[in-house]
């Protein structure tokens, strides 16, 4: 989850506490070049408020202004950014962006699959939403839910199987369609944070947990010395006591990622031990190859010979090669290749670049599209 996800949660989960409703508007399709993409949300409570981006930030007053003559219903809203004499702003990315914005009721009774899905956001649990807009935004909308767990509750079914297949992707993404009668059909999807877990809880590690925090990683630190391990010092963070714990298990959730900066050897062979036995898709140790050089050695001594492609799964030195000296540099350089390590990018510079800058989504076979991705 991205920090404008979390702040967009945390006001969302507010407004229902209160029991209020509010207006929500998603990013329905992009045709051509936009700062936000599909499934990108906005609330604006009943003080006017925005909270959330949509655009980089051109659309989102308008949009807050518009819930104020809006009724209860939805709309369709349609942005031309190229529309310089509109926004004024010269903004570069001259594509259209169709908005649907909507009435937010708080959650009553049984819920509708958006509220499900909402809530579902709010707790930081994968599931998946299927939008369908009529081509003239006239109607309610026609949605379908799905959940990790199976669960499957709306009424535009012909999209479950499209659903199911975002769901289970490893980095699920949003995708948008038109449907054989033109319709706009969204599916949006949510799926938890990626995990960092950072072994070393010293003076240096807190740089990373903070930047960590802040691009929205769940963030664990596990250390044995518990007087490092205060919420004084980590607050917010996940704290495991290493004399309590054995075994990957209670430490190292599927798909985190890992960075080992106990700057102890022994730790440190220790730390490699249980990363290598979880299914952490990203493993990093500090320092200089030497030093990891002689800490991998320990590892051998303790369990016997490693398997062939230990050393491959192991990024060492860790980071990208931007010249970092300070903490706060080194947790930039980390941070930069779990991202790029994740998203599968190289890390270099973009400077030059005229291709995509991110990896296309898999196609999606569906009866029901008309116009493809």
């Amino acid at each position: 989850m991205k920090p404008i996800d979390r702040t967009f949660a945390q006001t969302l989960g507010r407004i229902w506490r209160r029991g209020e409703s509010s207006w929500l508007a998603t990013v329905l399709a992009v045709d051509g070049s936009a700062y936000r993409h599909e499934g990108a949300k906005l609330i604006v409570g009943q003080d006017g408020q925005p909270v959330g981006l949509i655009s980089g930030g051109c659309l989102e007053g308008d949009v807050a202004l518009r819930t104020l003559a809006a009724g209860a219903g939805s709309s369709l809203l349609t942005y031309d950014l190229a529309d310089e004499g509109l926004f004024g702003m010269g903004a570069g990315c001259p594509g259209t962006v169709r908005i649907l914005l909507e009435r937010l009721e708080p959650p009553k009774g049984l819920l509708s699959p958006l509220h499900r899905f909402l809530a579902d956001v709010l707790a930081d649990r994968r599931a998946v939403l299927a939008t369908v807009v009529a081509e003239d935004g006239s109607g309610p909308p026609k949605r379908l839910y799905g959940s990790e767990k199976g669960l499957w509750v709306g009424e535009a079914g012909s999209w479950r199987s499209a659903c199911a297949q975002v769901l289970a992707e490893e980095r699920p993404l949003a995708r948008a369609f038109r449907g054989k009668r033109g319709e706009w059909v969204l599916i949006d999807v949510h799926a938890p944070a990626q995990e960092l877990v950072v072994f070393g809880a010293g003076d240096d590690a807190l740089p990373l947990v903070s930047l960590a925090r802040q691009l929205g990683f769940r963030v664990a630190v596990a250390d044995h010395r518990p007087e490092l391990l205060t919420v004084r010092r980590l607050a917010g963070v996940r704290r495991i006591d290493l004399r309590r714990k054995s075994g990957p298990g209670g430490v190292i959730g599927p798909g985190a990622a890992v960075v080992v900066m106990n700057h102890h050897l022994e730790s440190d062979a220790q730390a490699l031990s249980l990363a290598l036995e979880s299914s952490a898709a990203y493993i990093a140790l500090l320092g200089p190859i030497g030093r990891s050089d002689r800490t991998l050695k320990l590892l051998a001594e303790s369990r016997g010979p490693l398997p062939a492609g230990v050393r491959q799964r192991i990024h060492t030195p860790a980071g990208l090669d931007i010249g970092a000296r300070t903490p706060e540099e080194v947790a930039l350089s980390v941070l930069s290749e779990i991202v790029a390590s994740r998203e599968r990018r190289p890390g270099t510079s973009l400077s030059g670049q005229r291709g995509p800058l991110h990896h296309p989504a898999r196609p999606i076979t569906n009866s029901e599209v008309e116009v493809d991705e």
